[in-house]
């Protein structure tokens, strides 16, 4: 391939946004780095680059952008990426596109070098790639390919001549615009010269098929460059399984576990053992929260101020994000106040400096010196009280102490079987007379979504990791594990039962407690009265609910509804309401039994057009949510779609009971004034 590269040196890559119809897939990262086959989207984009010469590459971020620091890439940022659109987020790489030639890539594609070696060598100021072979996809995708289709047309100069409409027929469709696409300095002064002259708010709106339609009606030449080579959008789950079958089908080797690879880089990094502590410490400092994970080894030398905002801010998304994880936070607190509590793993301390500020006297201990160091100047700055901490770098450094509570929140599941069977012997080796052993860990159920295996025979620890835990640094996942009681029981020592245990995020999560106990029944760490608390606002009542893409059946004052064959369209749409003003609403909550399939329940935002929270239910029978959006929308529906585990086309039955705002009790980060609940 070396043969085949071209002299355009320079590609961005358009990755602000987070890629909504995705779902889940991009609650804990930016829609780039959703695996595909266990490698990021963006690793794909880089490997066809790097293959045609590209040699600087800039990423234009914005939703969970830190995320995305890597000392090999320039960034951009669109600090308005949730208000703007694509073009918008181009401009803000406006100084590379008028120094020289640039390739521009959408964040969600994958794409192969021939295809990006054709684009740069045609010779246009502003070229884009198409592929007249698009039908199969499309409907592989959506079953009707005009769901989504866009018209495009290119005379026989290879001129595009019309591009991004809504098309009655297919025969208005002669290709599909792939969001690949090449700008000379020339060609971007044209871009800029238009969008000077438009007002700024429908500069802001402007998507890119609407920016290109408006060059051509000007006169501009915008040229098409045919691909033969495959090549893949991921905008949603379907799409993902589409990618990935196909994939497949070109190389079977695909599925097998690879080498553990730099990302974005096309050097391999050799891993000499099936797990590495101290690639596991390079790892683990990039510390998880609501809003993706931060690198405490920046943290650490940041400035009072800027530390203990990016921490507040972390706590909140976290816990916001997490509904039934606050009331677990709120309900555990109290239980522990004034006992003592050793954290093993603790990352953030986003659980530890508050159980600190409510009483408890609490030790961590981590792998990661600069995850301490975070917490204990956190603990300060809050007013939480002093915490002690202890640097896992020896085994004789484990503590001699007791403790009344072993917290191992995450930690367990991300090391190997004999390692975990290690933790669990000294966490029971420091546990004072009548303590329990707290856990959080992931269940079989997040391993067979995530990679789709139908037998836990299947089960590749280094291929959940890749998979489950976005690339973060130079570094990948190291190893991740999932947990059943038998599993658990079979590590801890023997004497401890299961006292606890609690599934949440719809069964992918698992809380347990264990105490060194007869056998018995396990009960859950908090009620459904604890956790859906609160004063009703607006009530929504069912029969207000309309079927959209799906038909309705009312009897017995049920309101059942069957959903059509198209994953993720509409099923159920609310009447447009308005909040109250001052009402104190905080959370949505929503009661719906599933019958079979599933569904994603959106509370939207009307004057944005964009969901301020989702929620997915895909395991049958009565299901009770509730909703913590960062602001509650003045205008809002709550809209439940249609929503397949597989991504695959399917029909869901469910009947929706009922839907509130509520003003709820919510927890704040120590020392924050804003009070208990949020407006």
């Amino acid at each position: 391939m070396v043969g085949d590269r071209v002299s355009v040196g320079r590609a961005i890559v358009l990755a602000a946004g987070r890629g909504s119809r995705l779902g889940g897939l991009t609650s804990d990262r930016p829609k780039c780095l959703v695996p595909v086959l266990g490698r990021p989207l963006l690793e794909w984009q880089m490997d066809a680059l790097r293959g045609a010469g590209v040699t600087d590459v800039g990423v234009v971020r914005g939703y969970m952008g830190e995320m995305l620091e890597r000392p090999h890439v320039r960034l951009f940022d669109n600090p308005r990426w949730a208000a703007t659109n694509m073009v918008r987020s181009l401009q803000c790489a406006a100084e590379w596109l008028r120094q020289a030639p640039c390739l521009v890539s959408y964040a969600d594609l994958v794409y192969f070098t021939p295809t990006v070696v054709s684009l740069a060598r045609a010779a246009a100021d502003i070229a884009l790639t198409f592929d007249r072979n698009w039908q199969s996809q499309w409907e592989e995708r959506f079953g009707d390919p005009l769901i989504d289709a866009e018209t495009f047309a290119v005379d026989d100069a290879g001129r595009v001549t019309d591009i991004g409409r809504r098309p009655s027929s297919l025969a208005e469709v002669n290709g599909q615009y792939m969001g690949l696409l090449k700008f000379t300095p020339a060609g971007w002064a044209s871009v800029e010269q238009l969008l000077d002259a438009m007002d700024p708010a429908a500069a802001d709106r402007l998507d890119m098929t609407s920016l290109l339609r408006l060059l051509i009606e000007s006169g501009v030449v915008v040229t098409g460059v045919g691909i033969a080579d495959p090549w893949f959008e991921v905008d949603s789950a379907t799409d993902l399984q589409v990618c990935e079958t196909a994939l497949l089908r070109l190389d079977p080797t695909l599925r097998a576990p690879r080498a553990t690879r730099a990302p974005w880089s096309t050097d391999t990094v050799t891993n000499p053992s099936p797990f590495d502590i101290e690639r596991s410490r390079a790892y683990w400092r990039h510390a998880p929260s609501g809003a993706g994970k931060h690198d405490t080894s920046v943290l650490a030398s940041a400035a009072d101020g800027d530390l203990l905002a990016t921490w507040n801010a972390a706590f909140r998304s976290r816990f916001g994000g997490y509904p039934e994880e606050m009331t677990f936070l709120r309900t555990l607190a109290p239980t522990i106040a004034g006992q003592r509590v050793l954290s093993i793993g603790s990352g953030l301390g986003l659980h530890e400096v508050y159980y600190r500020s409510k009483g408890a006297a609490i030790t961590c201990a981590d792998i990661v010196p600069t995850n301490l160091e975070v917490i204990r100047r956190v603990a300060s700055l809050t007013g939480a009280g002093e915490i002690e901490t202890i640097l896992l770098d020896d085994p004789a450094k484990f503590p001699t102490s007791t403790f009344d509570v072993v917290f191992i929140y995450g930690s367990l599941m991300a090391m190997p079987t004999p390692d975990q069977r290690t933790m669990l012997a000294k966490a029971a080796r420091v546990l004072a007379p009548g303590g329990r052993i707290v856990l959080m860990l992931y269940t079989w159920e997040f391993a067979r979504r995530t990679c789709g295996w139908e037998s836990k025979d299947e089960f590749d620890p280094l291929m959940f990791a890749r998979a489950s835990d976005p690339t973060v640094g130079d570094e990948a996942c190291p190893w991740s594990d999932w947990h059943d009681d038998d599993k658990l029981l079979a590590l801890a020592e023997p004497g401890f039962a299961v006292t606890r245990r609690q599934l949440w995020n719809d069964d992918v999560y698992v809380w347990y407690e264990l105490r060194r106990t007869s056998s018995s029944k396990p009960e859950p760490f908090f009620t459904e009265e604890q956790h859906y608390g609160g004063r009703v606002v607006q009530a929504l009542d069912a029969s207000e609910f309309a079927a959209d893409a799906a038909t309705l059946t009312v009897a017995s004052g049920r309101h059942a509804f069957v959903t059509g064959e198209a994953p993720f369209a509409y099923a159920a749409v609310s009447a447009e309401h308005r909040l109250p003003d001052g009402s104190g609403a905080n959370a949505l909550d929503v009661q719906l039994t599933l019958d079979s399939g599933g569904v994603s329940i959106g509370l939207l935002d009307c004057q944005r057009g964009a969901f301020a929270a989702t929620a997915v239910v895909v395991v049958p029978g009565r299901a009770r949510l509730r909703l913590l959006p960062r602001e509650l929308p003045r205008d809002y529906r709550v809209i439940v779609s249609n929503h397949q585990a597989s991504g695959r086309p399917g029909a869901s039955r469910f009947t929706v009971h009922s839907a509130a705002l509520v003003a709820a009790d919510v927890v704040e980060p120590p020392g924050s004034t804003a009070g208990g609940r949020r407006a």
